[in-house]
């Protein structure tokens, strides 16, 4: 979590092991990966820092227009 947010966390609860199948992309060809999936929740939201991975965070509610959202990533969303 802090890696990508920036965000300090207690505690993570693990919500299972992901099996996902990756379309050729610039990352390589067609693959399968697997990934375990985490969940906490905060006491309070640190300062967002910019990374490779993430240009921004935001607060959704899971009903909200926030724009295109990646299909694996509402998939994530719609477990936990």
């Amino acid at each position: 979590m802090f890696e990508e947010t920036n965000q300090i966390i207690d505690t993570a609860e693990f919500k299972g092991l992901m099996k996902f199948r990756l379309q050729p992309s610039f990352h390589g060809p067609e693959r399968t990966e697997y990934g375990a999936l985490f969940m906490s929740e905060l006491d309070q939201l640190d300062g967002f820092v910019e990374n490779d991975e993430a240009s921004s965070i935001i607060l959704w509610d899971g009903t909200s227009e926030i724009g295109q959202i990646a299909e694996i990533d509402r998939k994530l969303v719609d477990f936990v």
